[in-house]
């Protein structure tokens, strides 16, 4: 029995029949593709970027920027006068040496063998995938061969399938070493162990394996091919990448820093795509959240603006490449509001939140901190009737924080007994926090010192001395029965945080990429004191 028979094809069993063949001459290595080394080694070999939320963008990105933009600027994507899709050019990079997301993949397990016997010292292994399986696998149709990178990939990331093509099926934009044994498989989202089944080649049976292949089956090593070759040579996985100059890259790469709360790191990379594309409305937006997080409001505010002047120059001239688009401009005017509210900028968070409520309603967006934090800022400018109005829209959109907020612009108005009402109901919803009890418990003892012979209810006014709001209540009482009492409420719960960007910068036209946390929210505000006096009127 040859050595090939033993180790490899007695081994392989019956059961082969769908499955395609991938040699590696080191069983150490697992399947990556030549574009995921070659990004892992750009983060500096740490392999951790592979769970990183925005690491399939970036992906894409390196696609595009790296490999198809500048192949079809030196003449790489035609061949006889036909354009080659995306795929296809891919195909050939891949076939002359670049680092693509597509793995080589063979029918014929024999050639699989023989490159997993490549180096002699090392263990190697034949890795073995069955693409009838549904589940992991699904074939590109003559349809889909034509889309753009994005258009292929992008959906498949979220449904963790991977696609594959006969090379024969490309045929008609390569010119190599193709056959009809040949598929490619995308290596992007990983393909899990449980798709895989795996042969080890021992090192000591190397050698006669391959002389066994060249002598029983008639294997040669074949030559490459040119022109091509050199470009996709240069961009294989062993050339380290050059910095990235591209806008779309910059702000994956700041979003990563931001979703992990390294806020200063996230402004530096959203600092390099604005630098690479200054009229980019969606760089300043996601800088803005950054600076807004790390607490530089007037930065962020600036950045906002620089956003919406963005989007109108972009409206003006036609939707430009990388905007943040009218769809998602209320997310700026929201978030400009809160950091206008922090920086005591009243007028203009008002104004802010009333164009972010304007925009967000006519793409039928209507979401109940928009009134929360509207009627937060009407409380602080004591206009209590519209704090009313807008707490009542947040609690019908399902709101309930928005109650115990509305208990209080209900205790500055001198109306007690709804307030109370709104306390009790957020106990009895189960809110049992120290704030809610403790100005039920506050109300309770106003409306026990009231009585039933009036009382007169002023302005709230900041007392230097107590540092806080003071609502005065005036009971009307005998001359025996004067009285001050002094009741302590917990203040109003801030405003709810930044909204995240709505996607990220796009690839080409079609927009990328899941929506981005928003921000933290902001602290409540100080308490409030109600001074009850019985007085002679």
């Amino acid at each position: 029995m040859s050595v090939v028979e033993r180790v490899f094809l007695n081994r392989l069993g019956k059961n082969s029949q769908g499955c395609v063949f991938r040699g590696h001459a080191d069983s150490r290595w697992t399947l990556l593709s030549a574009a995921t080394r070659r990004l892992i080694k750009y983060f500096n070999q740490d392999e951790s970027v592979l769970e990183e939320f925005f690491f399939a963008q970036m992906h894409l990105v390196y696609l595009r920027t790296v490999l198809l933009d500048p192949a079809r600027e030196f003449g790489f994507g035609v061949v006889d006068g036909s354009r080659m899709s995306d795929l296809q050019l891919l195909a050939q990079l891949q076939e002359y040496g670049a680092a693509t997301n597509l793995l080589h993949f063979t029918r014929n397990p024999l050639a699989a063998l023989w490159n997993a016997c490549e180096e002699s010292e090392l263990d190697g292994k034949v890795i073995a995938l069955d693409l009838e399986d549904r589940h992991y696998f699904s074939p590109v149709s003559r349809e889909e061969v034509e889309l753009t990178s994005e258009e292929l990939l992008f959906q498949l990331t979220e449904q963790g399938i991977h696609v594959y093509t006969g090379a024969t099926d490309l045929a008609s934009g390569i010119k190599g070493n193709q056959c009809q044994d040949d598929f490619w498989v995308t290596g992007w989202p990983l393909i899990p162990a449980a798709a895989q089944r795996s042969i080890e080649i021992r090192s000591e049976d190397k050698q006669r394996i391959r002389r066994e292949l060249i002598e029983m089956y008639g294997f040669l090593d074949v030559a490459p091919g040119v022109d091509v070759h050199r470009f996709s040579a240069t961009n294989g996985a062993h050339f380290p990448l050059p910095l990235i100059d591209d806008p779309e890259f910059s702000q994956l790469q700041g979003n990563q820093c931001y979703v992990k709360g390294d806020y200063l790191g996230a402004i530096s990379y959203y600092d390099q795509g604005i630098a690479c594309a200054p009229d980019v409305g969606g760089l300043y937006f996601s800088r803005g959240n950054a600076k807004a997080e790390a607490g530089n409001y007037e930065g962020a505010c600036a950045d906002y603006d620089a956003a919406i002047r963005c989007e109108k120059n972009e409206r003006k001239n036609g939707e430009g490449k990388y905007g943040t688009t009218e769809k998602h401009l209320w997310r700026v005017f929201f978030n400009r509001g809160n950091a206008k509210t922090v920086l005591g900028q009243l007028d203009g968070a008002l104004a802010d939140y009333d164009e972010a409520i304007r925009l967000a309603q006519r793409f039928s967006v209507r979401y109940s901190w928009f009134f929360l934090n509207r009627a937060n800022v009407k409380q602080l400018t004591q206009d209590f009737r519209g704090a009313l109005k807008d707490y009542d829209e947040a609690i019908r959109i399902g709101n309930l924080d928005a109650r115990f907020n509305k208990g209080n612009a209900l205790v500055m108005m001198g109306r007690f007994d709804e307030a109370l009402l709104c306390y009790e109901a957020s106990v009895n919803d189960g809110d049992n926090r120290a704030g809610v009890l403790c100005n039920r418990k506050g109300v309770e003892g106003i409306l026990s010192k009231l009585g039933s012979s009036g009382y007169k209810v002023r302005p709230p006014l900041f007392k230097e001395q107590a540092e806080r709001l003071m609502v005065e209540v005036s009971v009307k009482s005998s001359p025996s029965n004067v009285f001050t009492e002094f009741y302590y409420f917990l203040g109003m719960i801030g405003n709810t945080g930044n909204a995240g960007a709505a996607m990220t910068v796009k690839a080409g036209e079609m927009p990328i990429g899941k929506g981005m946390p928003g921000g933290a929210g902001y602290q409540s505000w100080p308490g409030f004191i109600v001074l009850v006096k019985g007085e002679e009127w």
